[in-house]
């Protein structure tokens, strides 16, 4: 049973860290907050993750993801203009796709946020080490099941 959320504070610009994607995503580029990375008691890895575009425009989600042998997420909020706004519209966990939309969501997934093979959570530390220097273990990368 999922736990109960609370919503981060906004994102700093001094706490993003940049996700270094196997694919680039030529429209945008994606940081986590390592502020706000967390795991739950229930063990979903909760964070704030900015879309940046090109031209500046940025959007930012407060989302979590379950590290299930496919992987599935949930957008808990939207921010807009420094505050978030709780998503409306469906409870429901969404499976991790292969859409460009899912791009980050899949690197976070399968990289950096969840054990391969173990599908549970990295520890804290592991996680913002592995963000923080883009390598991922050699012998992790080929763990999970490929869609």
């Amino acid at each position: 049973m999922e736990g109960a959320v609370s919503l981060p504070a906004w994102p700093k610009d001094v706490n993003l860290i940049e996700i270094r994607l196997d694919r680039a995503d030529a429209l945008f580029t994606y940081s986590i907050d390592r502020a706000s990375l967390a795991t739950g008691r229930d063990g979903v890895v909760r964070y704030t993750i900015v879309a940046e575009a090109s031209g500046g425009a940025r959007n930012v989600t407060f989302e979590g993801i379950r590290c299930t042998p496919n992987g599935a997420y949930r957008i808990y909020a939207f921010g807009h203009s420094g505050t978030f706004k709780l998503a409306t519209g469906g409870d429901d966990w969404q499976p991790i796709g292969v859409s460009a939309s899912d791009t980050a969501r899949k690197e976070l997934w399968r990289h950096y946020l969840c054990v391969p093979r173990l599908f549970k959570p990295r520890p804290k530390r592991d996680q913002l080490r592995m963000l923080r220097t883009g390598r991922v273990p050699e012998i992790e990368n080929s763990g999970f099941l490929t869609n």
